[in-house]
């Protein structure tokens, strides 16, 4: 049929809409309310008393090119409709032209998929020569990203703070000159201590160049939550990693920041850091797997306590605040990216205007 109406959801928009029923016709949401007028002969109807509506998920860092890296099927099983691509470190793929590609080939298979310049090797060839003309006329291409360790780590480049600022302020000079947010990611290595130089470069060029906090995106914030969640107060983007089947205790700043309201939930994204299969021994181990961002979802939720309303903000609206597109919400005239959770956060349904499902 070319209607479904979704009967009696508790709805997120991602904001909580209360319990509502959701008219698509065609993959676009043509009504939400109450009580709504269909035609029986071309909707098929689906009762999702007890059961939530939220917007498909939005993986802010998920690996794309690589030997053996997860496929869209991985990723839509997860609930993710959205990926932020990037190129494994410290590997001979580095070449952009197969990066671009390997975006284009999961849109082509259902996905929203966007990527980063510039690799996470400062030295990285662009695929025209300048980052921010890779960033400005290159469509799907939203940032660069880089690394910032506490000592010389050959496979991230370690750059110096002059290639660090330099970065920094080509991203935000773009971001103005095409009025839209260009995101450094910045990937914090395990060696980083966070009260050495490093990340007080950020606040040094903030204060010389007027960059502001919001074009940087730290990554693995888990790693140094206390410090890094300070950042996010000043403005930054924080990312965290998805844990796997068991609660992380390196989220409890994050858990308690979330339980007190004190932090802004719209500089805060969790991201599954989908990587590709590594070897060990001749077998493939699963590593930062696709679905580990719903299994965070969950946890946090039933065994932490938080509000699915503020969660479901951490892989929908920020992450779609840095790619300046608002892919991740259900809204009247919109294409559907849907998916139908329980209780328990098992995935019931999706409904996704591109994959017709």
């Amino acid at each position: 049929m070319e209607n479904i109406l979704l009967k009696n959801a508790e709805l997120f928009c991602p904001h909580p809409c209360g319990v509502k029923d959701v008219l698509v016709s065609k993959g676009q949401i043509q009504k939400i309310g109450t009580e709504l007028d269909y035609n029986p002969q071309t909707t098929y109807v689906l009762d999702c008393s007890g059961d939530m509506v939220c917007p498909m998920f939005v993986d802010g860092n998920a690996l794309i090119v690589g030997k053996l890296i997860y496929s869209e099927k991985d990723f839509l099983a997860g609930g993710i409709g959205t990926v932020v691509g990037t190129m494994r470190f410290g590997c001979a793929v580095k070449n952009l032209e197969a990066y671009l590609e390997a975006a284009n080939k999961l849109k082509l298979n259902g996905l929203d998929c966007f990527i980063l310049t510039d690799g996470i090797d400062f030295y990285t060839n662009s695929l025209t020569g300048d980052i921010s003309t890779d960033i400005a006329t290159i469509n799907g291409i939203i940032g660069a990203k880089t690394a910032l360790s506490s000592k010389g780590v050959v496979r991230l480049g370690n750059p110096t703070f002059s290639m660090f600022q330099e970065l920094a302020v080509r991203c935000y000079s773009v971001s103005r000159l095409i009025r839209r947010p260009v995101q450094l990611m910045v990937h914090l290595e395990r060696e980083l201590k966070p009260h050495t130089h490093n990340l007080a470069w950020i606040d040094k060029i903030v204060e010389d160049t007027g960059v502001p906090y919001s074009t940087f995106k730290l990554l693995h914030a888990e790693e140094y939550a206390e410090d890094v969640l300070k950042y996010a107060q000043k403005g930054c983007y924080v990312d965290f990693t998805a844990f796997e089947d068991k609660y992380d205790p390196r989220y409890d700043n994050l858990v308690s920041a979330m339980q007190t309201n004190d932090i802004d939930l719209d500089r805060i994204s969790i991201s599954s850091n989908a990587f590709d299969l590594v070897e060990k021994h001749g077998n493939f181990a699963k590593y930062c797997e696709p679905k580990n961002l719903l299994n965070t979802i969950k946890i946090l939720c039933l065994e932490k306590g938080l509000k699915f309303a503020d969660v479901i903000k951490l892989v929908t609206s920020t992450p779609s605040l840095l790619i300046g597109k608002d892919i991740a919400s259900l809204e009247e005239g919109k294409k559907c990216k849907a998916l139908i959770l329980d209780k328990q956060f098992n995935i019931k349904g999706i409904i996704d205007y591109k994959n017709n499902i």
